[in-house]
C-alpha cells in the first residue's frame, strides 16, 4: 500500500554559528516556532521538541521560543537534549555510596560489627569499571553483599550516574552565551529592560561558576 501525504508545511527556522576568539570549539544551533531545538557542536549534539512551552503573550511563536529557552538550567537542558545517553558512570562515587551504606546499615543496627567489617572487605573486591552493568554484576558476585544492604534487590544497588564532562561544559558555559545573545534580541526587538536584567543574571551566574574552584581552594588553604 503507497503512502499517501497528509500535509506538507514548511516552518521558517533559524541558524545561529557560534565560534569563540580565543578558545576553541564552534556550535550550530537551529530553532523553529515548533519548538525545536537542535545543536551540532564539538561538545556534541543535542536536540528536543517542546510541545508545550507557554509564554501566550506573544504573537511570534519564534520569539516566544526563544524566551522560554532563556529561562532553562542546564540539568533540564541536558535532561531534555541527551537524557541518559548523555551520562557517564563514576566508579569511585559508587563505591563511596556503597561504603556509607555500610556505615548506616551498622549504625542503625542491621549488621553487626563482624558483618559489617566482612560486607566493607567485600566492597574492597570490587573491581574498577567504567561499565554500570559489570559493577553490579561484581557487586552481586561478593558473597551476600546484596543480601545484606539491599535484601537481595539488585534494583536497590547504588549506581552513580553524571553528565559526560563534554555535555556538562557546554551546559554550562556554551548555553549560556547563547541565552545570552536571545536576549539581546529580544530586548532588542521589544524595547524592553527586563531581557537585559536576565542577561546580566545569567552572566553574572555564569562568572562566579567560573569562580567556584578558586574560591573552594582559597577556603581550604
Amino acid at each position: 500500500m503507497s503512502r499517501e501525504l497528509k500535509s506538507l508545511t514548511r516552518g521558517l527556522a533559524q541558524t545561529y554559528t557560534m565560534r569563540f576568539v580565543t578558545q576553541f570549539g564552534w556550535a550550530r544551533i537551529t530553532i523553529d516556532a515548533e519548538g525545536f531545538f537542535s545543536c551540532q557542536s564539538d561538545w556534541g549534539d543535542f536536540q528536543h521538541r517542546w510541545n508545550s512551552i507557554g509564554r501566550d503573550e506573544y504573537d511570534d511563536r519564534l520569539d516566544a521560543f526563544k524566551d522560554f529557552l532563556t529561562d532553562i538550567d542546564h540539568d533540564y537542558f541536558l535532561r531534555k537534549t541527551v537524557g541518559r545517553k548523555g551520562q557517564v558512570f563514576n566508579f569511585e562515587k559508587s563505591i563511596k555510596s556503597l561504603r556509607e551504606h555500610v556505615i548506616e546499615s551498622r549504625k542503625d543496627g542491621d549488621l553487626t560489627k563482624e558483618k559489617a567489617r566482612e560486607i566493607w572487605k567485600q566492597v574492597e573486591w570490587v573491581e574498577h569499571t567504567d561499565d554500570p552493568t559489570y559493577y553490579v554484576v561484581q557487586v552481586c558476585d561478593q558473597g551476600d553483599l546484596t543480601d545484606a544492604l539491599y535484601c537481595g534487590d539488585l534494583t536497590e544497588v547504588d549506581v552513580a550516574m553524571e553528565w559526560s564532562p563534554c555535555h556538562l561544559y557546554f551546559a554550562q558555559e556554551i548555553l549560556p552565551i547563547f541565552q545570552q545573545e536571545l536576549l539581546k534580541e529580544l530586548a532588542i526587538k521589544k524595547g524592553r529592560s527586563k531581557w537585559l536584567r536576565k542577561s546580566a543574571y545569567i552572566k553574572l551566574a555564569r562568572t562566579l561558576r567560573s569562580k567556584m574552584p578558586t574560591l573552594r581552594s582559597s577556603a581550604t588553604s
